[in-house]
């Protein structure tokens, strides 16, 4: 006969273990991919673009700092969220899978209004699985906080499963392209001016002013080079992507 106290033992230990396994998986929810191959399983704390990712490690606690020169990718709930159907529910609805170069960026569904003034709602954030209804008139964008907003379009057409890679662009960097442009227009136009001011303000047969020509030459040359810098930075601070078929294992 098995005694009282022998049988309460084994009902604790069949008690404790569903338990611990919920506390290890609450203990590391998510992921952090590191572009050596590693990685790295706890709980984020802080995503930094350009900065840094905090995750506080699985088993230990300890506050791990990872440059963000270092990050490959970060899957937030990774470990809670229920895994992924392996085909669409439904005919006409279509497996989207984002991946991006910064985790601020946000699947968005547009939901109403027209031209630059629409309301949209989040779908989810990269990287993400998500299953889309694109039977309808529906159209998608990509857009973050610190972002550009990436142009708008349709997932009909696109089969029952699509990779999107995704590059964000800076709204800070485009901010400071459409500066520099102004200003390397505004240094241009001058400098051309400049030069043709001194060309005009000397009297009949004599020549030019060597002063306002090499001034002029000097000012409209460097605005030149804002103009086109800007022009090129705010060109490739643009938030775009691609569409690509998915990758087949067996």
């Amino acid at each position: 006969m098995v005694r009282a106290p022998a049988l309460a033992v084994i009902a604790l230990l069949i008690a404790s273990v569903p338990a611990s396994a919920r506390a290890q998986g609450a203990d590391a929810p998510d992921e952090v991919d590191l572009k050596n191959g590693g990685m790295i399983r706890g709980t984020v704390v802080t995503v930094e673009p350009e900065r840094e990712v905090v995750i506080l490690v699985q088993g230990t606690g300890e506050a791990r700092h990872v440059p963000w020169t270092e990050v490959a990718g970060v899957d937030r709930g990774k470990f809670t969220r229920p895994p992924p159907t392996t085909s669409a529910p439904v005919d006409g609805a279509v497996r989207i899978h984002v991946e991006a170069d910064s985790p601020a960026v946000t699947l968005e569904q547009v939901t109403g209004g027209t031209g630059v003034r629409v309301t949209a709602r989040p779908v989810c954030r990269a990287p993400c699985d998500q299953i889309v209804d694109a039977r309808g008139p529906d159209r998608f964008f990509f857009a973050g906080e610190g972002l550009m907003a990436s142009p708008r379009f349709h997932l009909a057409g696109h089969g029952g499963a699509v990779v999107l890679d995704v590059k964000a662009g800076s709204a800070a960097r485009r901010a400071g392209g459409f500066a520099m442009a102004f200003i390397g227009g505004a240094g241009f136009i001058a400098g051309i001016s400049m030069i043709a001011l001194g060309a005009i303000s000397t009297s009949p047969g004599a020549p030019p002013s060597t002063g306002l020509a090499v001034a002029g030459g000097v000012v409209g040359g460097v605005g030149l080079g804002l103009l086109v810098g800007g022009i090129v930075l705010v060109v490739k601070t643009r938030t775009t992507f691609a569409f690509r078929p998915p990758v087949l294992t067996f």
